[in-house]
């Protein structure tokens, strides 16, 4: 076995030439791994990790993204071992859900390691808190279900009285009904479930089915699936397996809304599974389930055929007993006699979808014109599901090679059922491929506004990808500047020349922008220097040997690649950088020159307008113009500045007119202050339990920290509009949750050392301010200044200050200084502006990572 900890000779060794050996034991690692070499491989992990203890300050960031995956990795070998090493794996897991409690990997792979120790109710908790952290890993749920069916089977054996309880056929007969003995516990039925009992906020609601309806109609979704888990859950204990049934429909139809089909399935099977009397009340319920099983399969079964035409025969036998002769010919000729329901139109158009028959358009066109007049007879043919035949009509277009027609369906969608996520997304990918990326990203910031955070993942991910789409197409301006483009880069030169640039500090921004994507005969185009940044004060010293917009960077550092240089800009003082130069782009011809005319503006505006409006509704292209002319600014580097009486503000992210423009707030306009002040003793209690050095960070970001305040570290509670760790700090989450007259932005716990302090800054956004709650410190040797004025906390008070203005902080006292800081969406915003500021936040953040 390998020496876990550092020899005397390496603690005396460069921490960098550590990290730099550690990187390359990861990637050896790595290989060996693939080449399923699990010793050497855990060999190798196992290295890296020792030569990385006790690394200075300064490397902890870098050094902490290197050891969490290599520990992940670590942990995974030691489950592929022969024999498995399930205590290490554990260790190595624990480690990371310190450092990051909502790892998903990390859950899971302690859930496995959980396992192998035999530790199978411990394991069970693990698997459902990795499918909250992963909804969309297949693997992840069937773990889950394979090992509550062991649970199953090991009590069955035990009590032999749940034996056939959980045939996978449907039982409609009375000899699948569960007798007196055979009583259903909730641990039966909660593996469709993303909420734990005692975290459900709508346990102790009289009637959560009525509740969770009325929060689907208004778009809270997340609300919904929880307030249907309590009526399911109710229903079970209660044994009202009508109910129980109803409500395992409706919520199967919700997750299918939510994009989510595969959980669909599974309460589609609990319909069929549960007995329910009478059998005649029960029977609709199972017709319908089967119908949407059908849909789902489409995206779920590995033989869509097989699977889709065999549910979709005893859908028919219960829909229309007595019919003879192939699925297909039967609804067809349903249909065309006037006898079928909607629901018989969709499953007519589901066997065509499978054949490929070219009417397939047509038949669902006449499943959104087709209303039933019996409600119980059809489960589509009610106004209600008028949205979800659109939506599929919209699919099957966009599927055929038709976005723009689809684009107009979804619409129609969205007109009935506003807060419809799988309508947004399925709108997103044809306004993609239209070259509609404003829209995209609108519709899919829509649908991450409705959506839990649990059922975002797939969504974000597209949005990078639309985000590098439309990087990529930006300058793509007309097919003439295109074919222009590409006949320059035929004739690059081969004047390459090499640079060093350097910078004092890492806060210090090289500002330069560099295209994503390399150029076909090789490096990366420079596409913008920033005035002010490091590289424009170094041209304007080496005029010569200037570095132009349209120059290609071949390497920086040696490094060729965009994410390696982009590291290198990163984190390095010195970048030695290679540039080639390419010719001087020429002038357009004249048939190309910009139309600048009045007329040709007035258009721009207008259609301007019309794009803002087609997104946030009739007359947004108005409302949020204050919130346009910030990004304009934003994006054009202008940075609003003024001096005051009261002091000197800075904030490239500002908006106009939020009043008052004062350094510290009146309290009083604030009401809700006096209600957090009153919890403060029970959230100082909560911080002292949870000052181990481990849950804290550095504030802000960690090279911008080091510039005005290296020692100020915090511990997230809200952050991206996650609540960080609801269990760890309960009190502190539900005091703030229940504030009425405030929208938060983000809340953490910051600490201050002693004798230390933080520099003069400005934190840039005016539609955000800042309220302090002083929890332990030593009064009349802590304060902040903000502008010209100064102000002591006292312990148990709060103050709120726009950090526009620029402040700084100081402790004079021999102990460390503890406050809970509550940054808040300025009241002056309307909700819509606030709703746009927020999807831009979220989808730079998210690109950012």
């Amino acid at each position: 076995m390998e020496p876990d900890t550092l020899r005397p000779s390496e603690e005396k060794t460069d921490p960098s030439e550590r990290l730099e050996k550690a990187k390359k034991l990861k990637e050896e690692g790595n290989a060996k791994f693939k080449v399923e070499d699990f010793p050497g491989a855990r060999k190798a992990y196992a290295e890296a990790l020792r030569i990385t203890q006790k690394m200075p300050e300064d490397l902890a960031s870098e050094t902490a993204e290197l050891r969490r995956p290599v520990q992940l990795n670590l942990a995974l070998v030691c489950l592929r071992l022969d024999p498995t090493e399930p205590f290490r794996a554990l260790e190595l897991c624990e480690e990371v859900l310190d450092a990051e409690p909502e790892n998903p990997k990390a859950t899971y792979r302690k859930a496995k390691a959980l396992l192998e120790l035999g530790e199978e109710k411990e394991a069970e908790f693990e698997l459902v808190r990795a499918c909250k952290l992963m909804p969309k890993d297949a693997t992840v749920r069937k773990d889950l279900e394979a090992l509550r069916q062991k649970l199953r089977d090991d009590k069955a054996k035990e009590q032999q009285s749940f034996q056939g309880l959980f045939e996978k056929n449907p039982g409609f007969a009375s000899e699948g009904r569960v007798s007196d003995a055979q009583r259903l516990s909730k641990a039966d039925v909660d593996d469709i479930y993303f909420h734990d009992g005692k975290e459900n906020p709508y346990e102790g609601a009289e009637r959560p089915e009525e509740l969770a309806r009325d929060f689907q109609l208004q778009g809270r979704l997340e609300d919904a699936t929880q307030a249907y888990e309590v009526a399911m859950g109710r229903s079970a204990q209660e044994e009202n397996w009508l109910s129980h049934l109803s409500y395992a429909l409706d919520y199967g139809a919700l997750l299918m809304d939510l994009n989510i089909d595969r959980l669909a399935l599974r309460c589609f099977n609990t319909v069929f599974e549960r007995p329910a009397e009478p059998e005649s009340a029960a029977q609709p319920l199972r017709q319908h389930a089967l119908l949407l099983k059908a849909i789902c399969l489409l995206n779920e079964s590995s033989d869509a055929e097989a699977d889709i035409s065999e549910c979709l025969e005893k859908w028919l036998q219960l829909a229309h007993p007595g019919e003879a002769g192939s699925v297909v010919e039967s609804l067809q000729r349903l249909k065309e006699e006037g006898k079928g329901t909607a629901d018989t139109v969709v499953a007519l158009g589901l066997m065509q979808l499978l054949q490929s028959q070219e009417s397939l358009v047509n038949t669902f066109a006449d499943a959104v014109i087709l209303d039933d007049l019996k409600e119980g007879d059809s489960f589509f043919g009610t106004q209600q599901r008028r949205a979800t035949r659109w939506n599929m009509l919209g699919a099957v277009l966009a599927n055929r090679g038709q976005p723009e027609k689809a684009i107009s369906v979804w619409r129609q969608a969205l007109q009935c059922q506003p807060h419809y996520p799988r309508a947004l997304v399925n709108m997103a990918m044809s306004q993609l491929k239209c070259g509609d990326f404003l829209g995209a990203c609108a519709s899919q910031a829509k649908a991450l506004k409705v959506l839990p955070p649990w059922a975002t993942e797939e969504i974000w991910q597209q949005l990078e990808k639309d985000r590098l789409e439309g990087y990529k197409g930006k300058e793509e301006i007309s097919q003439d500047s295109q074919v222009e483009a590409k006949a320059s880069e035929k004739v690059v030169t081969n004047d390459e020349t090499e640079v060093i640039i350097s910078r004092e500090e890492i806060s210090q921004k090289f500002g330069m922008m560099i295209d994503v994507e390399p150029l076909e005969d090789g490096g990366h185009r420079i596409s913008d220097i920033r005035e002010g940044g490091i590289v424009d004060l170094w041209n304007k010293q080496n005029d010569t040997l200037a570095l132009r917009v349209n120059d290609v960077l071949m390497s920086v550092n040696g490094m060729s690649t965009f994410e390696g240089m982009m590291e290198q800009f990163k984190h390095q003082l010195s970048c030695q950088l290679k540039r080639r130069r390419r010719p001087a782009p020429q002038p357009p011809a004249e048939g190309l020159k910009e139309d600048d005319s009045e007329a040709k503006k007035e258009a721009a505006e207008w259609e301007r307008k019309k794009i803002i409006d087609s997104e946030f509704g009739s007359g947004a292209g108005e409302r949020l113009g204050r919130i346009e002319k910030m990004y304009h600014r934003v994006g054009s580097n202008d940075i609003f500045q003024e001096e005051l009486p009261t002091g000197r503000r800075l904030a490239p992210g500002y908006v106009e007119n939020l009043m008052p423009v004062c350094p510290f707030h009146d309290l009083k306009d604030h009401p809700w202050c006096a209600e957090l002040k009153k919890h403060w003793k029970q959230i100082r209690q909560e911080l002292k339990k949870n000052l181990d050095e481990s849950l804290w960070t550095p504030g802000a970001y960690q090279k911008s920290n080091e510039a005005y305040g290296k020692d100020w570290k915090i511990m997230g509670v809200l952050t991206e509009d996650k609540w960080q760790d609801p269990e760890r700090f309960k009190v502190t989450t539900g005091v703030l949750k229940q504030l009425q007259g405030i929208k938060p932005f983000e809340a953490f716990f910051a600490k201050m050392p002693p004798r230390t302090t933080i520099a003069p800054h400005s934190d840039n956004l005016n539609y955000v301010l800042t309220s302090h709650l002083a929890l332990e410190l030593e009064e009349g040797k802590c304060s902040i200044t903000v502008g010209n004025e100064e102000k002591y906390w006292k312990e148990g008070e709060m103050v709120i200050l726009d950090t526009t203005f620029i402040h700084s902080t100081k402790n004079e006292s021999s102990r460390p200084r503890y406050v809970l800081v509550l940054r808040f969406w300025h009241p002056g915003l309307t909700e819509e502006e606030r709703r746009a500021i927020h999807v831009s936040h979220m989808i730079l953040a998210r690109a950012a990572q």
